[in-house]
């Protein structure tokens, strides 16, 4: 039994070949367009899968355990699962990449996989929102990085204090944010810095207050707060490679992810306890959509950017008893945070589908497709 599905993958190859995850059956797989289906394997490792995507060489990615599948209106509840998996034979067989230590943890890194990317044409780099945040790889997933957070080597007992981290990247002026040193505790925080050389720092203002404990410490390098071990809850890719995050409903976009030059955008509202899912359009770059929700579940609304993440306009919001897509008159609550779906159309970036409880399109016009 496949339970409810969250994730769906038609093979580009074989557009007959489709596969669909559900959160509590497992994955399953059709050869006839939808017509039938059957596991792949109803004995695998975990059947949480809540995530699926398709490499540009062909291989198929499938990530078990998810935040989302909680009871209808109480966000933060996971169902955790066992990691990232691929398959090199057109989804007959899937191997481990990479998963939790611990079996059942639902703190451990990678007990859930809300969404998986990659860059254009580029199979080895990958993309992935996890419940710690953002991991990406650059070596088809032999190794796996929080590109945010960069390891403290040293913390001197100085005013202003000075910081060595090898390949920091950054220049006077820059903002990190730095936690988890222990000893001179007065370096945790958001500072301004002034660059001293390749692989030293000193953080403006600062006054040392004790001997640094070797081997403490992270520091995020993008300039602002962000948050590097939050929900990650979807991502989105641009067909010219810019990468879109949601972590815990704050969302972050860069054109180069891998050496964290990231912006956050500042104009569309998060929500404490919500989420907040990404789509961009596979047929123009400049446009990305993103759908917010509540931490009750209700909807939000819907904001579009034309500029490739830079400015964004609020396009959709709620219309009493009428638009209403995350809930059903009479209802206290809201399943936004439960059953989202979200997506731009393959060749009309001015046509988007929403799902929750009913089913949108929107296209200039609302439009209601289906119903619970």
């Amino acid at each position: 039994m496949g339970g409810r599905t969250r994730a769906i993958l038609v093979d580009r190859n074989n557009s007959n070949h489709v596969f669909a995850g559900s959160v509590s059956g497992g994955l399953f797989v059709s050869n006839n367009a939808g017509s039938t289906w059957q596991p792949v394997n109803d004995q695998f490792e975990n059947l949480i899968v809540a995530s699926l995507a398709q490499a540009p060489d062909g291989s198929i990615w499938m990530g078990t355990g998810s935040d989302f599948d909680e009871t209808a209106n109480a966000a933060g509840v996971l169902f955790p699962g066992r990691g990232l998996f691929k398959s090199t034979d057109g989804g007959q067989s899937f191997t481990k990449v990479i998963g939790p230590s611990l079996t059942n943890s639902e703190t451990d890194d990678w007990v859930t996989v809300n969404q998986i990317g990659f860059k254009p044409g580029v199979s080895n780099e990958i993309y992935v929102a996890m419940n710690k945040g953002l991991r990406i790889s650059s070596d088809g997933g032999a190794s796996w990085k929080n590109i945010l957070l960069k390891n403290i080597a040293g913390a001197a007992n100085t005013s202003p204090i000075e910081m060595t981290v090898v390949g920091h990247g950054l220049n006077t002026g820059d903002t990190v944010t730095i936690s988890g040193v222990a000893g001179n505790t007065a370096a945790n925080g958001d500072f301004i810095i002034t660059k001293i050389s390749t692989t030293k720092f000193s953080l403006n203002g600062t006054t040392g207050n004790g001997v640094y404990v070797s081997a403490t410490g992270v520091m995020a390098k993008c300039g602002f707060n962000i948050s590097t071990s939050g929900r990650g809850e979807d991502l989105a890719v641009t067909p010219d490679g810019r990468l879109f995050v949601s972590i815990d409903g704050q969302i972050y976009y860069s054109q180069n992810p891998t050496s964290c030059s990231f912006n956050r955008v500042t104009s569309v509202p998060n929500p404490a306890g919500g989420r907040t899912d990404i789509a961009a359009a596979p047929s123009n770059s400049n446009f990305v959509y993103a759908l917010v929700c509540d931490g009750t579940g209700y909807f939000v609304g819907v904001w579009i950017s034309t500029d490739k993440g830079v400015t964004w306009t609020n396009l959709l919001y709620p219309i009493n008893n009428y638009f209403e897509p995350m809930t059903n008159p009479g209802l206290n609550y809201g399943q936004g945070v439960y059953d989202l779906a979200f997506a731009v159309a393959p060749n009309n970036e001015n046509k988007i589908f929403i799902g929750g409880i009913q089913l949108w399109k929107y296209d200039g016009n609302l439009t209601r497709i289906a119903a619970e």
